[in-house]
């Protein structure tokens, strides 16, 4: 029997404009933990966006701030 893909979201390959916590902090090279303190404190170089109660970064912030500009 030949299986069929699965098919994908429609919207799976468009870019995303935030990110999880998990990813964005993986992405800067931190623990989660830090990232969550930066959004708890509000003391961290960019800010969260929040979703459903559930941290996202965006991800133009995040690639500021790896450029070596948060702002």
């Amino acid at each position: 029997m030949i299986k069929k893909p699965a098919q994908q979201h429609p919207h799976r390959n468009m870019l995303r404009v935030a990110i999880p916590n998990k990813e964005a902090a993986a992405a800067l090279t931190f623990k989660p933990q830090t990232l969550r303190s930066w959004s708890s404190s509000g003391t961290g170089p960019i800010r969260p966006v929040r979703v459903g109660g559930r941290i996202y970064w965006r991800v133009n912030d995040l690639l500021r701030l790896l450029e070596g500009s948060p702002k």
